[in-house]
């Protein structure tokens, strides 16, 4: 039997036991290989839509992903989520409203993206949670609205030197990873995650 044969059966096996914690995937504050497997077989995405149905004119949901962090620093509306100098300077403009178009005041919402780079600062060995980048919360004002300053998103690859890199290696794929910026909204009475996604000529 071929290597990515045996690849897809191990797979099959993975995705018919994915309660059953797995201890030899790698998992630290770096690198969060069981959300990454998840992710990359679609099992996140699916879970969430089934758990959490969102009605029709609303905002699609999304996954947390494995590079979101519970302590990012708050920052008043305006100011600068990003310390890195060589990326391209990024304004966004947001309001949070309901489904009827009411704005919805006090929101918190948690923000992260990639650097120039395409890494998140959770990647970097010798990241200790003290020197965070790239990642900010803030609240919607009285009318909903919130802007900050950021750079444009970088798109980060899978990390080819783990689980689940080999196992995208062996299957000969790499999931493409799009300019995106992570938003989750907070409310008392619903959590919101989506992504801000930014489109240029060449992407």
């Amino acid at each position: 039997m071929c290597a990515r044969c045996v690849c897809c059966l191990l797979l099959l096996t993975l995705v018919s036991r994915l309660h059953i914690q797995v201890p030899l995937l790698i998992t630290r504050l770096s690198r969060q290989e069981f959300i990454l497997l998840s992710d990359t077989l679609g099992l996140s995405l699916l879970i969430d839509s089934i758990s959490h149905p969102k009605p029709a004119s609303s905002t699609e949901g999304t996954v947390l992903g494995p590079y979101h962090v519970h302590d990012a620093p708050s920052i008043a509306p305006g100011s600068s989520i990003s310390g890195d100098p060589d990326g391209e300077p990024l304004l966004c403009l947001c309001t949070v409203k309901t489904t009827s178009g009411q704005p919805i005041p006090n929101v918190k919402i948690d923000i992260w993206e990639t650097d120039s780079k395409g890494s998140y600062d959770v990647q970097y060995e010798g990241y200790s949670g003290e020197d965070k980048d790239g990642r900010a919360v803030l609240r919607s004002d009285e009318e909903g609205n919130f802007w900050f300053k950021a750079i444009v998103p970088v798109p980060y690859r899978i990390p080819e030197d783990g689980p689940v890199g080999r196992m995208l290696g062996v299957l000969g794929t790499q999931p493409p990873s799009t300019n995106s910026t992570h938003l989750c909204h907070e409310t008392s009475y619903v959590i919101l995650l989506c992504m801000s996604y930014t489109f240029s000529e060449t992407s």
